[in-house]
């Protein structure tokens, strides 16, 4: 019988509801995933289904605004609508799919509600919309578009794992519960565990090459998001590389689509779309971890040097982040 309704899409969301709730919860989940969820993790759940975000970015015909209205109320009525539903709102499938329901939201990564306050780009989505907004997504959608990140009336709770957000006046008047990877993990069952390391396929060999470097750079895909050039990034990471020496490893971020392997060949290069925050809990033998601005950062030991470059980097990356 399914009792709950996961909404994600992104590895670290699922992740994040994969281990807050207790696996017989989980076996009874009806999953909605986006394009940015890696297919080889379909297999491991009874309930799936698969919706390609990536077509919402383009502009619809009637006949295909019909057929998105009705595939979405069909799932609504029969998957959704009488379901604890969980998930994270600011991707645009989870509005189609739960229209007015309450909701438990999952946080896109930690520490994300003390930056947002400083990010233009995601604060024009916290915020209120203005009539001709709204007006356009209901004929584009058929529905009334919901305030992302938490900040509509249907949001009844909001997981956290940084406790500073706390302090986020996102959070003012919101009911939010803390929690902690390493603590999750440790409360789990054996059999849990496994299933979890299943899902995101984090095996011996993938611990293995976190073990094999000193200095990890996490990337984040500024490329897609703010229209950084290939010129201009190459430039930043070679800089990165060539500043600092040694066992360097580059850490994908899963909408990164740079291929690192060909501009730098000398320096390894993990590609596999698995939350920075699930190795962590294995304990690698990094020292150095460096990004240009990625809370995953956070997710290392306190004795592991931690080097944010920031986004004034970059003029576009600085426009974008703010």
């Amino acid at each position: 019988m399914i009792k709950n309704c996961c909404i994600v899409d992104t590895v670290y969301g699922l992740a994040l509801y994969l281990l807050y709730l207790p696996l017989s919860e989980v076996e009874q989940t009806v999953f909605y995933f986006g394009s940015k969820v890696p297919s080889f993790a379909d297999k491991h759940f009874k309930h799936i289904v698969r919706i390609d975000t990536s077509r919402y970015d383009e502009k619809l015909s009637l006949i295909s605004l019909i057929k998105l209205w009705l595939f979405f109320a069909y799932h609504h009525f029969v998957n959704v609508r009488h379901k604890k539903i969980y998930g994270q709102d600011h991707n645009c499938i989870f509005g189609l799919l739960t229209w007015s329901r309450p909701y438990t939201l999952l946080e896109d990564a930690p520490g994300v509600f003390g930056r947002l306050p400083s990010v233009p780009y995601y604060m024009a989505l916290v915020g209120e919309r203005s009539f001709f907004k709204v007006l356009l997504h209901v004929l584009r959608f058929g529905i009334i578009p919901s305030r992302t990140f938490g900040q509509g009336p249907n949001c009844r709770n909001i997981i956290i794992t940084e406790k500073s957000d706390l302090e986020s006046p996102l959070l003012n008047n919101k009911h939010s519960t803390l929690v902690n990877f390493n603590a999750m993990w440790s409360a789990s069952s054996d059999e849990k565990k496994q299933f979890v390391l299943g899902v995101f396929g984090i095996t011996a060999a993938v611990i293995k090459q976190f073990s094999e470097c000193d200095t990890l750079f996490l990337t984040q895909p500024f490329r897609e998001d703010c229209g950084v050039a290939d010129a201009e990034w190459i430039a930043i990471v070679g800089g990165i590389v060539k500043k600092y020496p040694g066992k360097f490893m580059i850490k994908v971020h899963p909408r990164d689509g740079f291929q690192y392997e060909q501009e730098f060949p000398q320096v390894k290069v993990f590609k596999a779309p698995v939350p920075q925050q699930l190795i962590s809990i294995f304990g690698t033998n990094v020292k150095r971890v460096i990004t240009i601005n990625s809370s995953a950062i956070y997710s290392f030991p306190d004795d592991v040097e931690k080097i944010i470059l920031g986004s004034q980097i970059n003029e576009k990356i600085a426009s974008y982040c703010g």
